[in-house]
């Protein structure tokens, strides 16, 4: 008797973006993740190195997004890079808890009037 083989995702579907949702019980603005296979809802807002560590004290995972890739921010990867130079971190959204503000938000990137950076 033949067995049916297990699906497979396409290359390059494990992780992705998969943009702006609401969520289901509080109704806040989502950003929703893909990673091997299981959704993630994460708040929109991109964290700093202060935001992050509030969000692993709540007991919440973040990932380093750099689109179109997604990583988990784990004890290693932290360690090697607190802050990434490239991309932004998120937390995972738990109903309940307040937005990030303030200091937990990462500074926004400049932004230059013209392609020429200025040095």
């Amino acid at each position: 008797m033949r067995t049916r083989a297990p699906y497979r995702y396409p290359a390059g579907a494990s992780q992705y973006i998969g943009g702006k949702g609401r969520c289901r019980g509080c109704g806040a603005g989502l950003k929703v993740l893909r990673y091997d296979a299981l959704t993630i809802h994460c708040d929109p807002a991109h964290l700093s190195q202060i935001g992050e560590l509030g969000a692993l004290l709540l007991r919440l995972r973040t990932w380093h997004v750099i689109e179109p890739h997604i990583y988990r921010r784990h004890s290693i990867a932290i360690a090697d890079e607190p802050f990434p130079k490239i991309g932004y971190v998120l937390r995972e959204h738990r109903c309940g808890l307040t937005a990030p503000e303030g200091a937990a938000l990462a500074p926004e990137p400049p932004r230059y009037a013209s392609d020429d950076p200025g040095f």
